[in-house]
């Protein structure tokens, strides 16, 4: 029986059994919907040619039942919400058909997404820039493992990597990823092998990772400076573990867990490799002046610490499928209820850390998470907040490295206009006497659109959005879905204490754009927009286009700002732990 499936006394079934298993799998493009003759028929068919589809002893081991179970509806349709998160299926829905012996035959139907991806990385934001590639398989020979080769070289990133992915390794449920490249100072390392809660019914978990990354952290500048950022290289290393374990059922589970973890982090060569950039010229760079490298000392953390932690938890959520949210029309699985984690951890007397800069603390790290739906509307939060209380050293008695954020997002589908999705985000976050790099930006792809991504550094930020999606049923509906958007953000930035840092004002931008997914009722947007600055000395004259392959603001890839996730270096919760 699948990991979950619910305890029944033998012989009593009052829904019947399972007595047989079907699966349904279909190829990308359903041609036999197609008109005949149609223009690119031939294309789309050959398409369904060269692609091998999704194996069905891949969808059968991913299944929470076997044949000869008691039918469980509950276990169907987590069942279904676990293979509609492949990023490799369109679709997928899992049904029982009753049998006149009071028994059912259950259907499992998937349509594959095209899954050989090739990113050719191009974009117009500050001027025409080759972003480098990406070639990824995302399952490879329709067993759901993915192989990759990334080539990237935008702003201060210059990776070339492999990675390999599989959440089968060696035909059990333990997850398995291993990355391996270079940067532009040095290598990366992140291996992480991990049997997740699996869905709602997961009794036990555990993680073992080790990262590693030689890496450059960019600055940005004040506006109006010759340059435009500061690059200063950084070492890090992470080798943790943890396990857990949770009761009670599905829908008011409660969590307690353990882990231990090891960091080192260093800003090595921090006078002789830091260099300032201009205009985006990220690798050719001169090297900065001692006065500009001063301001960033205070985030110049050298040293190591060895962490042991506590996980508490109480889990209350249940799904639901929504369409056009922030897919098209593809289904979506939207988490409800509540979710509250806690962390506390400490390092372990005088053992537990060491280097230029140790010190022993006690960390705690809290997640909140609340999520509601009525017909017309959607509404999720949350909030995370963690920081450490230093017990020794010059700094004792004093809170270090604290970062707070919270994203809300709201989904109005009104009646009144048909195919519209009016979507509304609030997004705070900052961070409080950090001591190794950190800096946000009003600007970029998930903040305020009209302004690249250097623009207005500073430590504390806030972001509103309000956007109106629309989809039609044009111009080949049964082929990929289309439509439109039009958005406006409005956000300011607070200085705090990081190097660099200014009080933006209100700052606003505007656009617009068209969404698109391929093949039709696919659960991903692929994005074209324009956004024009409408504040400040360059109202209307910087135009930014972007194409972004997912929705940066929507809730689909979860409530994580990615400029915050970069400086988390120490910390562990049990959401590392969902799948």
């Amino acid at each position: 029986m699948a990991q979950g499936a619910r305890d029944t006394p033998p012989g009593t079934c009052p829904n019947g059994r399972v007595t047989d298993l079907f699966f349904d799998t279909h190829s990308i493009f359903d041609v036999e919907r197609l008109q005949e003759g149609g223009s690119f028929l031939w294309a789309l068919q050959l398409a369904n040619k060269l692609h091998i589809r999704t194996r069905s002893s891949f969808l059968r081991r991913e299944l929470l039942f076997r044949q000869g179970d008691c039918l469980d509806l509950f276990l169907l349709e987590e069942s279904a919400r676990i293979l509609r998160g492949y990023g490799f299926l369109a679709r997928a829905d899992v049904y029982a058909v009753p049998q006149s012996d009071g028994n059912h035959h259950v259907v499992v139907d998937t349509q594959d997404d095209w899954t050989t991806k090739v990113d050719l990385g191009v974009s117009l934001d500050g001027g025409i820039q080759f972003e480098g590639f990406d070639v990824t398989e995302e399952n490879f020979l329709g067993r759901g493992m993915e192989l990759a080769f990334q080539y990237q070289r935008r702003r201060e990133r210059r990776d070339i990597g492999f990675s390999y992915k599989t959440t089968r390794l060696f035909q059990t449920r333990w997850d398995a990823a291993f990355t391996v490249g270079g940067t532009r100072r040095g290598d990366f390392y992140d291996a992480e092998v991990s049997y997740p809660f699996f869905a709602e019914t997961g009794r036990h978990a555990a993680l073992f990772s080790f990262q590693r990354r030689d890496d450059l952290f960019p600055y940005s500048l004040e506006r109006g400076e010759t340059y435009t950022n500061l690059v200063v290289p950084f070492t890090f290393e992470r080798i943790a573990a943890m396990a857990a374990t949770r009761w009670g059922r599905p829908g008011r589970l409660a969590l307690l867990g353990a882990g231990v973890s090891r960091e080192t982090a260093s800003l090595p060569d921090l006078y002789s490799a830091s260099e300032l950039i201009a205009g985006g010229a990220f690798g050719s760079g001169v090297v900065a002046d001692s006065a500009r490298i001063e301001r960033v000392l205070p985030q110049a953390f050298d040293g190591w610490r060895t962490r042991v932690d506590l996980l508490l938890g109480w889990r209350g959520v249940r799904y639901e499928t929504r369409r056009g949210l922030d897919a098209l029309r593809g289904i979506q699985d939207v988490q409800l209820g509540t979710d509250v984690a806690l962390t506390l951890g400490f390092t372990p007397g005088t053992w537990g850390s060491g280097g230029a800069d140790a010190d022993q603390d006690v960390y705690g790290l809290l997640t909140l998470f609340g999520g509601l739906s009525r017909p017309e509307l959607v509404l999720q939060a949350a909030t995370r907040t963690e920081g450490r209380r230093v017990r020794t050293g010059p700094h004792a008695g004093d809170w270090r490295d604290v970062f707070a954020e919270l994203d809300a997002y709201a989904y109005w589908l009104p009646p009144a206009i048909p195919n519209h999705t009016l979507v509304g985000r609030v997004s705070l976050a900052g961070g409080w006497n950090v001591g190794i790099p950190f800096q946000l930006t009003l600007g970029g792809r998930d903040a305020i659109r009209g302004y690249d991504t250097d623009a207005f550094p500073g430590g504390r930020r806030m972001i509103v959005t309000v956007e109106d999606r629309a989809y039609y049923r044009w111009p080949a509906p049964e082929v990929f879905d289309f439509g439109t958007t039009l958005f406006v953000d409005v956000g300011r930035v607070w200085p705090g204490d990081v190097p660099f840092g200014m009080d933006s004002g209100m700052q606003a931008a505007i656009g617009g754009g068209i969404r698109f997914g391929l093949p039709a009722g696919t659960a991903r947007a692929v994005r074209l927009d324009l956004a024009f600055p409408v504040s400040g000395a360059g109202t209307f004259r910087d135009v930014v286009f972007r194409v972004s392959m997912r929705e940066f603001a929507g809730i689909r890839n979860g409530l994580a700002d990615d400029q915050m996730t970069r400086s988390r270096w120490g910390s562990l919760g049990s959401s590392e732990l969902v799948r």
